[in-house]
C-alpha cells in the first residue's frame, strides 16, 4: 500500500503530519508521531542555533567582549 504524507503548518508555527494511507491505524499513528517529533526536534535545534548566533553577534560583533 502506498503511503501518502500531508504536512500542514499551523498559524502557531507548529507542524502537523498526516498519513492519508497506511496499512493500519496503529502504523498511521506511529508514523505521524515519529515525523512530528522529528520536525519538532529540528525546529527546536534550529531556534537554539539562531539564539546562539544572536548572542554571539551581541557579544562579539558589537565589541562587548
Amino acid at each position: 500500500m502506498k503511503r501518502v504524507i500531508k504536512l500542514e503548518e499551523l498559524k502557531s508555527g507548529q507542524h502537523m503530519v498526516y498519513f492519508k494511507y497506511a496499512p493500519s491505524e496503529r502504523e498511521k499513528f506511529l508514523l505521524e508521531k515519529i515525523l512530528e517529533h522529528g520536525i519538532w526536534s529540528y525546529e527546536n535545534e534550529f531556534q537554539r542555533l539562531k539564539d546562539c548566533l544572536k548572542t554571539y553577534n551581541l557579544l562579539f560583533v558589537s565589541g562587548k567582549k
